[in-house]
């Protein structure tokens, strides 16, 4: 759906621990502006935060989960 697509995103704040040689955590902000309701109005920016777990696997960082979290406003 286009609505959905709309929008930019802007990361912010990332932040990365690392809780053994293998195994890391990546903590952002995502500020997402200019996305679009169904019905065609603009959205108020949300701020989505995501929490992800990378672990390396054949000497490459891979995600192997991943969190999303944010809170939106009612129309």
């Amino acid at each position: 759906m286009d609505f959905v697509m709309e929008g930019t995103d802007n990361y912010q704040n990332d932040d990365v621990q690392f809780l053994t040689d293998e195994i890391a955590l990546l903590r952002s902000t995502n500020i997402r502006t200019g996305q679009k309701w169904s019905d065609g109005t603009f959205m108020n920016d949300r701020y989505i935060h995501h929490l992800r777990v990378y672990q390396k696997i054949n000497n490459e960082w891979k995600i192997t989960d991943h969190m999303i979290s944010q809170a939106q406003e009612k129309k």
